[in-house]
């Protein structure tokens, strides 16, 4: 069973997070984000192990996943999948129009997530952090119910 909860970061926490983290290179340049509170960052974690978390943040009415990552071992499971819907619910219940996400052009594993779980790609861009030879896509859910309310 995946667990989910809020992750308030402190030097240790971050190092905690780097450690599960050990695949990904650019991992120091998202650190610092880490530690501004206008970002939350979710865990997941099973059997007491942490495998996964997501970097949510607000831009405008727009509710952005900035960063997700899952372990290796836990990948093509439910634990991305997990995290993406609860940052959708998040959405709905705090009233934005719409979640967004992002991968490399590189990535179909995660692309094919964004796909399962109901996103569309609605933006292609030059990846400014690789070697130029990969490009960003955006991925949307546009959630209905909120499209006409004022934000809390």
């Amino acid at each position: 069973m995946v667990k989910i909860a809020i992750y308030c970061f402190s030097e240790e926490s971050i190092s905690e997070i780097k450690h599960i983290c050990r695949d990904f290179k650019h991992f120091e340049c998202y650190s610092i984000y880490f530690k501004d509170p206008y970002y939350q960052v979710y865990v997941a974690s099973i059997k007491e192990k942490k495998v996964g978390f997501i970097v949510l943040s607000r831009h405008s009415y727009n509710l952005y996943g900035d960063f997700l990552w899952v372990d290796e071992d836990y990948r093509n499971g439910k634990v991305g999948t997990e995290l993406l819907q609860l940052a959708i619910e998040k959405g709905k219940k705090e009233g934005y129009r719409s979640f967004i996400g992002d991968t490399l052009s590189t990535n179909k594993k995660a692309q094919k997530l964004y796909e399962r779980i109901g996103a569309t790609k609605f933006g292609e861009f030059i990846n400014f952090y690789g070697e130029g030879k990969e490009k960003l896509y955006q991925y949307r859910i546009i959630i209905e119910e909120n499209l006409n309310k004022n934000m809390k």
